[in-house]
């Protein structure tokens, strides 16, 4: 299983594309996209979101931006129906309306209410909007009025939710990152390291680091056992093969070297997730 890139349909017209999730739970994979994401959790309940690893909860009237390449999964569990909106705003818009868009990340979670309470409550109030006219039939004019939504949306957020990204010194070189990733999840049972894929690929370790850390918000290492959890993950449901396989045919070195980088992963062992959700 691999971490997989989403992206808006590039035959579209419009710069954005919003969906709703809604009904008794929710499972989203992690994923990434280049541009950005933005939620808003409408109903009253209590969502587990994951970026790069670290759990945040979310409840009713929260707001979390999704900064690009940034791994991310979602999670509820919930007998009560639920709504929850989104956003993916596409990477080239964004950076027509404010090139230096690769200079900032946004900095917008359950905290951020309080520290610019005014902004954050136009935020909700645009989003709110920008749902409602979401469920209008598709036409020309209601197009037109979401894009200004979410232009009044990227306002606020420039203006009062953005964090200066230190520089790196090494260009951008996503066709690198993009060629190591297909190496590692096509031999990730192999005991592949970072250093071994920096040699064959013809640069340093700390490069490929910087590379990672700048396209995919994780150094290579925790990507490779990102990837080797991901299917071990998938095999604790799907089959019966006990853990001490799983872990060796995972690319693990071992079954506790397993069980230690799950538990730090889901918070639980193995054995305990196989038996809750199997």
């Amino acid at each position: 299983m691999e971490i997989k890139q989403e992206e808006l349909d590039i035959n579209s017209s419009l710069p954005f594309k919003s969906y709703v999730h809604q009904g008794h739970g929710v499972n989203v994979a992690p994923h990434w996209h280049q541009g950005i994401e933005i939620n808003y959790l409408i109903s009253d309940n209590d969502l587990e979101f994951k970026e790069n690893g670290k759990t945040t909860h979310y409840h009713q009237g929260d707001i979390w931006v999704t900064n690009s390449r940034v791994v991310h999964e979602a999670h509820l569990n919930s007998e009560n129906r639920w709504l929850e909106f989104g956003l993916i705003v596409d990477y080239s818009f964004l950076k027509r309306i404010y090139p230096k868009i690769d200079e900032i990340k946004f900095e917008v979670n359950n905290e951020a209410s309080l520290i610019h309470p005014n902004g954050y409550r136009k935020l909700q109030a645009h989003l709110r909007d920008f749902y409602q006219t979401s469920l209008l039939p598709t036409n020309d004019a209601n197009d037109l009025r979401m894009t200004g939504i979410l232009l009044l949306i990227m306002s606020i957020l420039i203006e009062d939710f953005i964090e200066r990204v230190p520089r790196i010194n090494d260009s951008s070189n996503e066709n690198l990152v993009d060629s190591v990733t297909i190496q590692i999840n096509n031999r990730f049972r192999e005991p592949i390291t970072g250093f071994e894929l920096a040699e064959e690929f013809n640069t340093s370790l700390t490069t490929l680091n910087r590379q990672f850390n700048k396209n995919v918000q994780m150094s290579v290492g925790k990507y490779i056992t990102m990837i080797r959890l991901l299917n071990a993950q998938k095999k604790l449901l799907s089959s019966n093969q006990t853990i001490e396989y799983i872990a060796s045919d995972c690319g693990f070195a071992n079954s506790k070297a397993f069980i230690r980088n799950f538990k730090e992963w889901k918070h639980i062992t193995p054995f305990r997730y196989r038996k809750m959700y199997k």
